[in-house]
Formats: structure tokens, sequence, C-alpha cells
């Protein structure tokens, strides 16, 4: 299996924050509406737009908040690798609502997220000019 869903699709209402913790590697794709996402340790912020894909970089908390009624899927790749906990919060006074949450250990967790880092392909491009002997 290439990629999973972690939850979807989404439903947005206008405002609505969905906070996504720990999501590096997490592929976020907006099927309806727009969104706009920060993450922590970006310098910059990003819109997306229906029908576009985001590969999430950064690891602490991402937020995920709807100009309009919107409609958004996660997904993980691979299995080892999904975010710790999705929630959605309709309006700045109710209590979030818990859509997902990964129950490995946070310790085995970091050990996934090293150990697929190491296991990572290298890539290599050789100059045009250089000719083996």
């Amino acid at each position: 299996m290439d990629r999973i869903q972690v939850n979807g699709p989404i439903a947005m209402a206008r405002g609505n924050l969905l906070r996504i913790e720990e999501p590096a590697g997490l592929l976020v794709h907006v099927v309806e509406g727009e969104l706009w996402l920060t993450q922590d340790g970006s310098a910059r912020d990003d819109l997306l737009s229906a029908g576009q894909w985001f590969r999430v970089r950064h690891g602490g908390t991402g937020i995920l908040q709807a100009f309009g009624h919107s409609r958004v899927r996660l997904y993980a790749r691979p299995a080892e690798l999904l975010p710790r906990r999705v929630t959605l919060r309709n309006d700045a006074v109710s209590a979030p609502k818990l859509l997902f949450r990964d129950a490995t250990p946070r310790p085995l967790r970091w050990l996934r997220r090293f150990l697929d880092g190491l296991a990572a392909p290298v890539t290599s491009r050789r100059p045009e000019s250089f000719q083996p002997l």
C-alpha cells in the first residue's frame, strides 16, 4: 500500500481549525475550498486551493484554517509516519473534536521516524563533465 488515508474527507466550515500534531511527512489534499496552512518550524505559511496537494515537511504542530466551506483529506506514507493526533475545532469556545489518534508510544514513534530517515534513498547526480576512467 503506497499511502493510507488518515481520516477523511474532513468537512470544514468557514473559520474551522484543523490541528495536526507531529505532521511531518503528511500529505494534505484539498478536495474543495481554500485552506491556510501554518507549521511549527517554517518561516512561511501556505494557501492551498481545491485540487492542490501539499507535503508537510516540519514536525511540531500544523494548523489548517478554512476560508469557507472546505473538504480536506490527509494521507500518510508509510504507516509508521502517522500524525500523533488530529483535532477539529468548530469555533473558539467549543472543545476540539478528536478525529484521529495514533496510540504508538512516543519513544517508538521517534525511533520509527529516525529509522525512516536513515532508510531514505540517497540521490546523487554526476556532473555533466564527469568521465569514468
